[in-house]
């Protein structure tokens, strides 16, 4: 069988858990032990090759090298790129699109969409021009996710979402979790002068996030006690969220326990996830959660959410599950994380039997098989 793979978003100077969980995706796919033959389409010319070298792949590019950068873009420039990039490749029997966005005019045969998370569904707009970008982003999601012929989610509560916002039949949707990076595999790289206690934030910084809760229940977390501890936040950079996130840690005179670390390599965040009191991820929307599982693999305790896809990883005691609303609940599970360490090792145990569930080979090994059998 050959199968189509559109890698897209690919080559970003900084990628984020979408960019990252697509290339896994791809690399674990290619490598399985298959006789499958793969057709990677990519929008550009990529500045490095994204998979490991096979003879079982080819890749379909939709720009060149600067010589050719105005071919490019008549080729595969532009809103409609996916329809003649697909014209440009070979005819594949399958095709898996890595999010809800598919060639408008041309059909591409079979083809599986993955459904990630639509959090523009969940926060309010900001202005005219993000209301109508987010009705039109919904207008496509819901054409590619309907046109599918077959809809994979990468969590139950994704599989959720996806049903009832688009209409899918739930017959149509299945559930395959992603694999993750075991970041404390790789050796670490000293972050200089960090505090001796910290509690840890990994991830975009973005109002979904709920960063400003985190912070705010540091200061909570005071009034009980919790005085020498710092907060450690890494992601960035230079968004009006997180303009907001420094004017209210002034606000909440904390600038000596608060600290913006910006973005930091894998090899840093080894270091920083082993040193850490706790990760706090109390996200409002989540298609998955990266950081939590990395954190589990890591030995590090895990303070997370009791909604979206985050109480799928962190029920049943694996993580402290608190409501991401309720800032006195984040603080009290701070405190705990903190102060009891029979509960932090306990923590750790389960964390890291949950991390052992997940792998890019099993989350491979469960995509190859929808592909194969779905008409």
């Amino acid at each position: 069988m050959r199968i189509g793979i559109f890698l897209h978003p690919y080559d970003e100077a900084k990628p984020a858990g979408l960019g990252r969980y697509i290339l896994e995706l791809t690399k674990a796919l290619v490598v399985a032990e298959t006789a499958h033959t793969f057709v990677i389409f990519l929008k550009r010319r990529p500045a490095h090759s994204p998979l490991p070298e096979s003879d079982r792949v080819q890749y379909v590019y939709g720009a060149g090298g600067p010589a050719r950068q105005s071919r490019s873009k008549a080729m595969a420039g532009g809103f409609f790129w996916m329809d003649r990039l697909i014209g440009k490749g070979p005819p594949c029997d399958a095709y898996l699109f890595n999010t809800p966005i598919v060639p408008l005019f041309r059909k591409p045969g079979r083809f599986i969409v993955i459904s990630l998370d639509f959090a523009y569904r969940t926060l309010p707009a900001r202005g005219l021009r993000e209301t109508l970008r987010r009705r039109l982003l919904f207008w496509y999601h819901r054409f590619s996710l309907r046109r599918a012929s077959r809809v994979v989610a990468i969590s139950g509560a994704t599989r959720k979402e996806t049903c009832l916002l688009f209409g899918i039949p739930e017959e149509r949707v299945s559930v395959v979790y992603p694999g993750f990076n075991n970041i404390c595999a790789l050796p670490e790289k000293e972050v200089p002068a960090l505090p001796k206690h910290f509690f840890l934030f990994v991830g975009a910084l973005k109002e979904r996030k709920n960063v400003h809760r985190i912070i705010e229940a540091l200061a909570y977390a005071g009034e009980r006690g919790l005085r020498g501890e710092r907060l450690l936040i890494v992601g960035g950079g230079g968004s009006a969220y997180e303009e907001f996130l420094r004017q209210r840690v002034a606000e909440l005179h904390l600038s000596e326990r608060v600290v913006f670390l910006g973005y930091r390599s894998d090899e840093e965040l080894s270091f920083l996830y082993k040193h850490a009191l706790a990760l706090v991820f109390p996200s409002l929307v989540e298609g998955f959660g990266f950081p939590v599982l990395e954190a589990f693999a890591c030995g590090t305790p895990v303070i997370t959410s009791k909604i979206s896809s985050l109480i799928e990883l962190g029920g049943g005691g694996a993580a402290e599950v608190v409501d991401p609303y309720n800032i006195s609940a984040i603080a009290g599970a701070m405190v705990r994380v903190a102060t009891d360490s029979a509960h932090r090792e306990e923590l750790i145990r389960r964390g890291r039997e949950r991390a052992g569930e997940f792998s890019w080979e099993k989350c491979a090994r469960e995509f190859l098989a929808h592909i194969e059998q779905h008409p």
